[in-house]
């Protein structure tokens, strides 16, 4: 920030995790962030997911380390004077972060702010059918198709551990926030709402773009399966995790070192459904052989088959994993001695205030006893025109694979930035593989639904890197580029002579960010590593399942978490570089993100002694909660109906109470209260169960939901097409691709004040769709220079046989 130009203000009103979460990475980008206490403080200052309670006066550990860094001021919803010094506050703030609850209405916030730009974080939306309805984690994840999926047909429906859902609403917040500055800088920014809807998060990061693939591949609609097979396996000594579904080499290769040639040979065996229904053959042979082998073993022997294997991580075990202990994963927090996860983003060199580590506010003293900070300087006409989208006029060449980078440079694509995706004929994206079409169709490598779905709005380069004439290529691409966007492993770029070092040579004011699976220094450096390993190594895999059963796989959402937490570090050094000119590399590890939403395990067990364990679809913060089989059965999933329910305070259990008819159990003194509650909460569970047994599905939320009950079917992810609420929101469009046709992509979770028209202006690219428009118009290639690289292979727009 320049000497000349007052700090961004954020004051942060919100009440829950997601927002506590969101003003967490906006300090770690580098802003002023004030959270507002209410008499008493936030309720997180003495939240513990194990119980234990913070000593007088000191925050809880997870509270020190979110609101590490932040103001703090005090007010009192029912002291007028206070709610009038809080509107003023609102007034000088650039961005207000909203939630129910708030001390001010959001009306109230709006009219005092116009010219700020408030991220309202709700469950639904603020408008549409099902706004105002009541919501917890348990129940968004139930509507996002996630646990439908997940786990074994044998088992409840199986939801994400460690409240993902909150963590990833948070960050979506977060991008909200840091796209309207990018906007307000550019001169295209104003002040209004951006109307962040939970359920569009969490579905957007639950499952790999499902509605594309229902809606585009014929006769081809997941089910849970019977077994996974060769994910998380018991070693001799503790867990590891395989993520062998990502490509059929990984697959071969696992079976030659387990010494299962037969298994590499048969070509059924290459299709993931395939193994999952003969896997009361496959999992006993590799549950043996692991058994055999303690997990340093196992992961060390893997490494050299480069099979992407990792140790299974809990909070006690995590920061002693080497690669953690030597790397700058973790902080130090300042106040309680205690580990808690590092920024998820390491600019290099550093940007003052990017990333740094400091102590939570105490509460904070009476609003009216602070001075009022200084108007904010309006800067944007907001009466006339339409707001031009944020990052418009920036130039982002796209060298991702598969869905983690995709998913930070489609962002960028949908609200503006031109994003051309670089891949090549002999190496395409590895998501245009992952393809229900067999390879006789034509031009088979253009129909598939993943790759379609991440990739609308850009386009499309195809070059061969390994060529001396293709990184000539690249290089002229760079130096007109204003963002760089990898997410190889460290030694691929360096083989394709762009470095960091290298590629600034080219181009000084380019913001270069490298997405490598474990970061560009330390033991794992070289590592490979997808979703499912940061799942498993992070810990969000040692919270997923049932304590009966072995650690679960979530099978996804640390590859769209990984994505946005790089997007966050991405805005901080465009506006780092806006004030100052100078360009900068933005490092961030896969599994930094990873850590970070799973982080309140390391900060529990560092501070207090206490791992957090898997419980089902229990967990700490709602009791009763839960899944409940139905009367009915669900087709989709060829099983029971299920219904999730979750009560997170007591006027929720008063709202079930009256909702069931006050029943006698329910009655009981004991349940009066949450920890009452959470204490017997096999009693709630026998008691909901006999009583949804009864029922059908959508008759027991018909009778709960309009109460304030947080209740959902747990529904396959097609049935989301029929959501009124969605359809409503706009959070569906219909997208033309010239060869597969018409299907139905997801927009995003928010829109940005005055947007209009589609998210999605063009589909997803041909492979090389692009090469003479880039090659030409851009790079300044001749006509003639553009027919030899295509007569040499160097581009060109198909894969070959």
């Amino acid at each position: 920030m320049g000497s000349d130009e007052r700090p961004f203000r954020v004051l942060d009103l919100t009440t829950d995790l997601a927002g506590a979460y969101m003003a967490r990475l906006l300090t770690s980008a580098g802003l002023a962030v004030t959270r507002v206490d209410p008499p008493g403080g936030h309720p997180l200052r003495r939240w513990s997911a194990s119980g234990t309670v913070p000593p007088p006066g000191a925050p809880a550990p997870l509270f020190g380390w979110l609101a590490g860094g932040q103001d703090a001021v005090t007010v009192d919803p029912a002291d007028g004077a206070d709610v009038d010094a809080l509107a003023a506050w609102a007034a000088a703030s650039d961005v207000v972060l909203w939630s129910p609850g708030a001390a001010l209405s959001l009306d109230r916030v709006v009219a005092a702010a116009p010219d700020a730009t408030v991220v309202s974080l709700t469950p639904f939306g603020l408008d549409g059918p099902w706004a105002g309805r009541a919501a917890t984690e348990l129940t968004l994840q139930a509507m996002s198709g996630g646990p439908a999926l997940r786990g074994s047909r044998a088992w409840p429906p199986m939801s994400a551990g460690g409240q993902l859902g909150e963590y990833m609403v948070g960050v979506f917040g977060a991008v909200a926030a840091l796209l309207a500055r990018a906007g307000g800088a550019a001169g295209g920014g104003r002040g209004g709402v951006v109307d962040v809807s939970g359920l569009e998060a969490v579905i957007m990061t639950q499952l790999f773009n499902p509605i594309t693939m229902e809606t585009q591949v014929d006769g081809v609609r997941p089910r849970r399966a019977k077994a996974t097979v060769g994910d998380v396996v018991r070693s001799r000594d503790g867990y590891v995790g395989f993520a062998v579904v990502n490509r059929v080499q990984h697959w071969i290769d696992f079976c030659l070192m387990i010494g299962r040639e037969d298994w590499a040979d048969d070509v059924s065996l290459h299709a993931v459904p395939t193994r999952t229904a003969r896997s009361d053959e496959l999992n006993p042979v590799i549950a043996a052989w692991a058994a055999e082998r303690t997990t340093a073993e196992i992961v060390a022997l893997a490494s050299l088959w480069r099979i992407p294997c990792i140790e299974v991580g809990n909070g006690q075990t995590i920061p002693h994993m080497d690669h953690f202990a030597a790397e700058a994963f973790y902080d130090t927090n300042p106040a309680g001695g205690f580990l808690q996860p590092a920024a998820p983003f390491r600019p290099h060199p550093p940007i003052p205030g990017v990333g740094a580590v400091a102590d939570a506010p105490p509460i904070g003293v009476p609003i009216g006893s602070r001075p009022r900070p200084s108007a904010r300087a309006r800067t944007v006409d907001a009466t006339t025109g339409d707001p031009a989208l944020p990052c418009a006029g920036l130039r982002v060449a796209d060298l991702t694979s598969f869905w983690a980078g995709p998913f930070l440079a489609h962002t960028l694509a949908m609200f503006g930035a031109d994003v051309i995706h670089v891949e090549s004929t002999v190496r395409p994206d590895g998501s245009r593989l992952m393809n229900h079409h067999p390879r006789t169709t034509p031009q088979w490598w253009e129909r598939s639904p993943y790759f379609h779905a991440t990739n609308t709005n850009k386009r499309g380069l195809a070059v061969d890197l390994t060529a001396e004439a293709g990184r000539a290529v690249a290089r002229r691409l760079v130096a007109s580029c204003d963002v760089l966007v990898e997410n190889y492993s460290p030694r691929v770029l360096e083989a394709f002579g762009l470095s960091w070092d290298e590629a600034r040579a080219i181009n000084p004011s380019l913001v270069m960010v490298r997405m490598p699976a474990f970061g560009l220094s330390g033991p794992w450096r070289d590592r490979t590593g997808f979703a499912m390993t940061m799942e498993q190594v992070s810990g969000l895999a040692w919270l997923t399942g049932f304590p009966e059963h072995d650690p679960g796989a979530l099978f996804g959402p640390c590859d769209p978490s990984a994505g946005l937490h790089a997007l966050v570090g991405l805005l901080a050094a465009l506006e780092h570089r806006r004030v100052t000119g100078e360009g900068r590399l933005v490092e961030c590890p896969m599994v930094a993100g990873a850590l970070n939403v799973a982080g309140e395990q390391v900060v529990e067990y560092s501070a207090t002694g206490v791992r957090l364990d898997r419980d089902g679809n229990r967990g700490p913060a709602g009791a009763p909660q839960n899944c409940y089989a139905a009367a009915d059965r669900d087709d989709d999933l060829d099983q029971a109906r299920w219904v999730a329910l979750a009560v997170r305070d007591d006027a929720q259990w008063e709202a079930l109470r009256g909702a069931l008819g006050d029943p006698e159990w329910a009655r009981r003194p004991e349940l009066a209260t949450h920890a009452g509650r959470l204490a017997h909460h096999d009693l709630l569970d026998a008691s909901l169960a006999a009583w949804c047994a009864a029922r059908p599905a959508a008759a027991i939320v018909d009778a709960l939901w309009p109460s304030g009950v947080p209740v959902a079917v747990v529904v396959h992810p097609s049935a989301q097409l029929g959501f009124d609420q969605l359809h409503h929101r706009g959070f569906f469009e219909r997208v033309t691709h010239p060869v597969h046709g018409e299907s139905v992509h997801v927009t995003y979770p928010f829109r940005l004040p005055g947007a209009s028209g589609p998210v999605h202006r063009r589909p997803a690219p041909l492979l090389g769709q692009h090469n003479r428009e880039v090659l030409v118009d851009l790079l300044g290639y001749t006509p003639d220079e553009v027919a030899g690289l295509e007569a040499s292979g160097v581009i060109g727009t198909s894969v070959p046989d």
